[in-house]
């Protein structure tokens, strides 16, 4: 038996959605449709000119300071081009509003060094906030590695290998490969990463444990 990811209800195998296992056939299809729709809407805003695309953007940059207040409203900024044209936008609107980059203490150096001419010489309001946990403790890559394990490919991916290191039965490890043939054999082989299996602890937790938000 299987529970649907969506509506948490039970399904055999005949009931299974065939392009992914994790929802019955009535979920897996509704999903499908939505993603096709995101697909279909997504095509269309990277059809539309530069000009049309700045405009959506100010439009939705204003709304949300409407709704919510400029004090209530930041710019997640990681320092990369994606970020720092939003910021640009944003900041042709609202110069001082808040900008706040999560360092993941696994930043490249030229990162950091663009974070600082923000601040110094573009006069961009940041502030720079490191992974903390409930208890205050401060947490970087490493000790996330040492704790949860290695990034592996995804999280569903991690979440399969790590079933696989602590399964209990042969039936339930086979399970897992099984897992990850079926659903990702165009993204990986598992032959050539059987290894890390047994040689890796891997973990879906540090996909979002120290990664900054775009």
């Amino acid at each position: 038996m299987f529970v649907c990811k969506i509506c948490d209800k039970e399904y055999d195998d005949n009931m299974r959605y065939s392009r992914d296992s994790r929802y019955c056939k009535k979920c897996g299809a509704e999903h499908a449709e939505y993603l096709s729709y995101r697909r279909d809407t997504l095509a269309s805003l990277r059809a539309m000119p530069l000009e049309a695309k700045i405009i959506q953007t100010q439009f939705l940059i204003n709304q949300a300071i409407r709704t919510f207040g400029e004090k209530h409203c930041y710019i997640s900024y990681s320092g990369g081009k994606d970020s720092t044209v939003l910021s640009h936008i944003a900041k042709q609107l609202y110069p001082n509003i808040l900008h706040l980059f999560a360092n993941t203490t696994n930043e490249y150096p030229e990162t950091l060094k663009h974070i600082q001419w923000e601040i110094n010489e573009n006069h961009t309001n940041i502030i720079t906030v490191f992974p903390i946990d409930a208890k205050g403790e401060m947490w970087n890559f490493k000790k996330v590695v040492e704790r949860y394990g290695y990034p592996m490919f995804s999280k569903r991916v991690s979440n399969a290998i790590r079933t696989y290191q602590h399964a209990r039965t042969e039936q339930t490890k086979q399970n897992s490969i099984d897992y990850i043939n079926r659903n990702f054999r165009n993204m990986i082989n598992i032959k050539n990463y059987l290894y890390l299996i047994n040689a890796v602890k891997s973990s879906k937790k540090n996909h979002s444990a120290v990664k900054p938000k775009n």
